[in-house]
């Protein structure tokens, strides 16, 4: 299955859910809940862009060069950092080998 087909079925997903529960608090007489609003961020990591950085070489040099754990726990590293901004990672995708493609979210600021 395509990453679009994917993301069209998450999205109809979303807005069935969504949909469903404002019906079940409509239907229970509590009226609309507001609206849940969030903003949304694309974060692109490329290997070939952070081999090299300071706390990329770091992790590498604590598992002796093996990449598969480096790279695991470089990514734990970026989300965690990610995560202390209020963003949560929504889906993950990985286009090609070198590209990988994080979708977030956090609340938006009132």
């Amino acid at each position: 299955m395509s990453s679009a087909a994917r993301s069209g079925m998450f999205v109809a997903f979303a807005l069935g859910v969504a949909v469903g529960a404002l019906g079940l608090g409509i239907a229970r007489g509590q009226g609309a809940p507001p609206p849940a609003t969030y903003e949304y961020r694309l974060f692109r990591m490329d290997p070939q862009e952070y081999a090299g950085k300071s706390d990329y070489e770091e992790i590498r040099r604590k598992h002796g060069g093996d990449g598969l754990k480096t790279e695991a726990e470089f990514q734990e590293y970026v989300l965690n950092s990610l995560a202390k901004e209020g963003w949560e990672l929504q889906l993950m995708e990985r286009p090609r080998p070198s590209l990988i493609h994080y979708y977030l979210r956090r609340p938006a600021p009132r």
